[in-house]
């Protein structure tokens, strides 16, 4: 049997394609996970072969340099990997989210011409279930084993034409350069940083509030997982600029707190 290697874009992701190939060990014995780590909807992108410019970038929202590390490191490996796969067959996992469909676009442009044996596997396809209730999912972290077991079966072999526009949608990602990369009307488009500052201000209360709830119930309500650490960085340059008060640790999102000015 053909080996099949399996590329996804998060750590949850990874973890749960991880766990389908053990659960079903008979279907996947020869199967190869490949995984990125970092959120490419958020920060500069315009020369990933330079990722210190992405770390960088990072610290200022990020203290933790055993992360930042990991980050790094992983970009090797993805980049290795993807450059050692020979004639097997590429399975890619995606949600209709920034952080997936960047790193669609970027695996792709990784990949080039190696077109012959690509599937791509949408896991936010609509499906129907037998009650008449429409399921859609947003990523692929979410999503159990099991259920990634039948997507699976729903993989469709990556045209040409499909390939060319994730390509160039890339390139017009890359030459833009934004902080902020979203889905709007199905496509990935690049906005400026502050574009979910009114949500966040909205969800800021009156009161000193702990950062951490305001991070999770912006990040609840948007569509297309910008990253929570986006999401707090907002909130400091928010801070900077005098829209909201703090107390406690600027460096540590869990000791602190906020409330709107």
């Amino acid at each position: 049997m053909k080996r099949i290697v399996h590329i996804c874009f998060s750590k949850g992701a990874m973890a749960n394609l991880n766990a389908m190939k053990q659960g079903f060990r008979s279907l996947f014995e020869e199967a190869k996970i490949i995984y990125l780590i970092d959120n490419l909807s958020n920060g500069p992108i315009d020369d990933l072969s330079k990722i210190d410019k992405r770390i960088t970038w990072q610290k200022n929202f990020s203290k933790d340099y055993v992360i930042l590390k990991q980050i790094e490191l992983n970009y090797n490996k993805f980049q290795n990997d993807i450059e050692n796969i020979q004639n097997e067959d590429i399975y890619i996992w995606y949600g209709e989210n920034g952080m997936e469909m960047c790193g669609l676009f970027y695996t792709l442009s990784l990949l080039q011409d190696r077109i012959n044996n690509i599937y791509t596997i949408n896991i936010s396809e609509e499906i129907h279930s037998n009650n008449n209730t429409i399921i859609k999912h947003s990523w692929v972290g979410e999503i159990s084993p099991e259920r990634l077991k039948w997507f699976k079966d729903k993989k469709e072999k990556l045209e040409v034409i499909t390939r060319d526009q994730h390509i160039n949608s890339w390139l017009t990602l890359k030459r833009k350069n934004t902080n902020l990369r979203i889905i709007k009307d199905k496509k990935t488009i690049s906005v400026q940083e502050d574009y979910f500052d009114k949500m966040i201000m909205y969800y800021t209360k009156d009161i000193f509030t702990s950062c951490i709830r305001t991070v999770g119930s912006v990040f609840n309500n948007i569509e297309g997982y910008p990253s929570d650490a986006y999401i707090f960085w907002r909130i400091l340059e928010l801070i900077k600029n005098n829209k909201i008060a703090f107390k406690g640790n600027l460096e540590n999102i869990r000791e602190l707190e906020i409330k709107g000015v």
